[in-house]
């Protein structure tokens, strides 16, 4: 599944049961987890909250209008640029 680093895995012969053999897969990922008292992963939707200084976020609202881009699209180039920056160190 994507975004997890646990494996999860089915197979079924017949196309029409894909579905369902998915979903078993899954509550048996989710029964796993409990027996061995581990937190299930889960995949990453592309939402979060983000707790900056108040400055901070009045200076990257008014770019982000300058440049004409969202906030939240200012936000993620600003993590684009980070990850690119620290790729490069590697």
């Amino acid at each position: 599944m994507e975004g997890i680093n646990d494996y999860v895995d089915f197979q079924t012969s017949n196309i029409a049961d894909v579905e369902k053999e998915f979903h078993c897969a899954v509550d048996d990922y989710l029964i796993f987890c409990s027996e061995v008292g581990k937190e299930p992963e889960k995949e990453y939707k592309g939402t979060f909250n983000v707790r900056i200084k108040p400055e901070l976020h009045k200076k990257l609202a008014f770019k982000a209008l300058e440049d004409g881009d969202s906030l939240n699209k200012a936000v993620e180039k600003a993590i684009a640029v980070y990850l690119s920056d620290a790729e490069q160190m590697i």
